[in-house]
């Protein structure tokens, strides 16, 4: 859904609701809804499920005082009793920095002011999915810490209370949230904290709470961590934090790069070390790149990739998908009549620069509605809303991914290994039951294809079949111990780009008469194919 975003961090998924406004609570008696259902990362250093949960303070209120020095001790005609609580002014040594203390168990323990909210209301805050040893997983409250020291002033709400969280992150150890113009780095190895652990000093580990470097008003949308640091895009400007080798919260700061439009409905992404993005131009849509592999700084430049083809790609786009494994971007569009479209880009890079750039797309059939894309892996996951229900669907990119003892690819849309309890055999006939449903037409391309044994790779006889109904269809034998595919036969079309005729340096010629006599295509392990030649200005071939 658009209304969510998720980062993973090891067994835990941080999911946030980008329509909820965070709020906080006040503190009661009672325990918080859902305590003792807290998760917390396995790396966890905090003092345990204690810390999740901070009643109000008990005791008797004391006296300010100046210094730490000055508070009673043991041995003073009125010592301290469990539970005193002061309030320290400070001194101008420590900037006169207020703080509070109570005493517990004989000692003097920072703590915070009284009749003070400190709970962030877990119910607006992100949940965690959590992946449980048995494999299960379990949606749940995150073991949020409260606010244990200082004050309103000296131990502020982070950013984000009041505002809606745009995207959530993970850099150096820390989550990550964008909030309005901020960006909320969690304390470093403490997913949960996002207030400070004292008020007496500031800690490298702390929380880091930066408002972006903008003239205009910019709510960051997209949290994008990149190889050689992380980026943030709102509508109209993209960001990049500069750092030092640490995170803390007296270093760092997020600049201003670029000052693209983009596409607020899309994504960016990263692929190796190159980030991309969505532009709109009236109906149609553009790609931006970031190259970050140049030097150790991230580039102030972003190439229009489709500059090439500025009529390429419609608006709408709604996901971008890639691989660096593969050298492939996919983008999906939801504007209707390229819906049913995924638009590749492949690009190819010798010696540090890039020798391809080449969009094309792969059309699935006219009733379809690809939803959403992913790839992992070398697998592209595809989300398929049809007429009879939304399926999840996978294509391997690697060209030696062979079914079974095949040696060669089966190229059939939809393919399906029917598992033994998919077939069937009634002393005549195995029925074959489908995991989807098949219209008229469709069945007309569906295809029966054998997967091991001596005939590996034969196609039983489609003038053969027998359609029971639209997920059952029947062919004489016995199949029921043999490895059998199903899928749907599918036209393959493809268009050569524009020939143009080339220097001696390899620069194209753009400009003249180019007339082209005779055109060869090498190719290897095909079946039948057609060419079709139409000349410019006509529409049809001759």
């Amino acid at each position: 859904s658009e209304s969510f975003e998720m980062v993973t961090v090891a067994d835990y998924s941080f999911i946030v609701n980008k329509t909820k406004t965070v709020g906080y609570r006040d503190t009661g008696i009672a325990e918080p809804h859902g305590y003792g259902n807290w998760f917390f990362p396995d790396n966890w250093t905090a003092s345990g499920d204690e810390t999740r949960y901070y009643a109000p303070l008990a005791g008797t209120d004391k006296f300010s005082v100046q210094t730490l020095e000055d508070l009673p001790d043991d041995d003073d005609p009125s010592p301290p009793s469990e539970d005193d609580f002061y309030t320290i002014q400070g001194d101008a040594d420590g900037g006169f920095s207020k703080y509070y203390v109570i005493y517990v168990d004989g000692v003097w323990q920072e703590t915070h002011a009284r009749n003070l909210s400190v709970t962030l209301d877990e119910e607006t805050m992100p949940h965690a999915l959590v992946r449980e040893t048995d494999g299960d997983f379990h949606l749940r409250h995150f073991g949020w810490v409260p606010r244990l020291f200082g004050d309103a002033m000296s131990n502020k709400n982070p950013s984000f209370v009041g505002k809606k969280i745009r995207d959530v992150g993970y850099y150096k150890n820390r989550l990550t949230f964008a909030a309005g113009e901020n960006i909320i780095f969690s304390g470093a190895g403490d997913y949960g904290n996002f207030y400070r652990n004292t008020v007496t000093q500031l800690l490298d580990s702390d929380v880091v709470d930066i408002a972006v470097s903008s003239q205009k008003v910019s709510t960051i949308n997209y949290i994008l961590p990149a190889e050689n640091g992380m980026m943030f895009f709102s509508d109209q400007t993209q960001f990049v934090l500069n750092i030092d080798e640490l995170l803390t919260p007296s270093t760092g700061s997020i600049d201003v790069a670029t000052t693209y439009e983009m596409n607020p409905n899309v994504k960016p992404i990263a692929v190796g070390a190159d980030v991309y993005y969505v532009t709109e131009t009236g109906d149609f849509s553009r790609v931006r790149e970031y190259g970050l592999s140049i030097g150790d700084e991230i580039a102030t430049d972003a190439t229009d990739i489709t500059a090439h083809v500025p009529r390429y790609l419609p608006k709408g786009l709604r996901r971008l998908a890639g691989s660096s494994n593969e050298d492939i971007m996919l983008a999906i569009s939801s504007e209707t009549g390229f819906d049913n479209r995924v638009y590749v880009y492949k690009f190819f890079y010798a010696n540090g620069q890039k020798v391809q750039s080449a969009w094309s797309y792969w059309k699935f059939a006219d009733d379809d509605i690809i939803l959403d894309v992913s790839i992992l892996n070398n697998v592209i996951y595809f989300i398929i809303e049809r007429a009879d229900g939304v399926f999840l669907e996978t294509m391997n990119v690697q060209s030696t991914d062979f079914p079974l003892a095949l040696t060669y690819d089966l190229l059939l849309d939809r393919r399906y290994n029917f598992a033994g309890g998919d077939k069937s055999f009634d002393s005549t006939d195995t029925t074959f039951t489908l995991p989807y449903t098949l219209t008229e037409d469709e069945q007309d391309d569906f295809r029966l294809i054998l997967g091991d044994g001596d005939t590996a790779g034969r196609m039983l006889d489609y003038s053969n079949y027998t359609w029971v109904d639209s997920d059952h269809v029947k062919y004489v034998g016995d199949f029921t111990s043999v490895e059998v595919f199903g899928g749907l036969n599918y036209v393959l079309r493809y268009e050569f780009s524009q020939q143009f005729n080339r220097r001696s340096d390899g620069v194209a010629i753009t400009t003249g008469r180019y007339q082209l006599r005779t055109f060869t295509i090498v190719y290897e392990n095909m079946a039948f194919f057609s060419t079709e030649a139409i000349p410019m200005g006509t529409t049809t071939r001759p």
